[in-house]
């Protein structure tokens, strides 16, 4: 499966998180807000957190 990682899920960030997910990508996101990805997490694809180099911010 080939995978991808999007750092910031603002309007363009959250579009192609979503359309690359639809392509049936796993998506890892991140957002410096970290309720703004998980939606996108929740959504077939992967929130980044511990160990994965980008952290939430506590």
């Amino acid at each position: 499966m080939t995978a991808a990682a999007l750092p910031g899920t603002g309007i363009m960030g959250a579009a192609m998180a979503r359309n690359l997910l639809k392509d049936g990508l796993r998506v890892t996101v991140w957002n410096r807000t970290r309720s703004r990805a998980e939606p996108l997490a929740a959504g077939h694809g992967r929130g980044a957190g511990a160990g994965t180099g980008l952290d939430f911010p506590p």
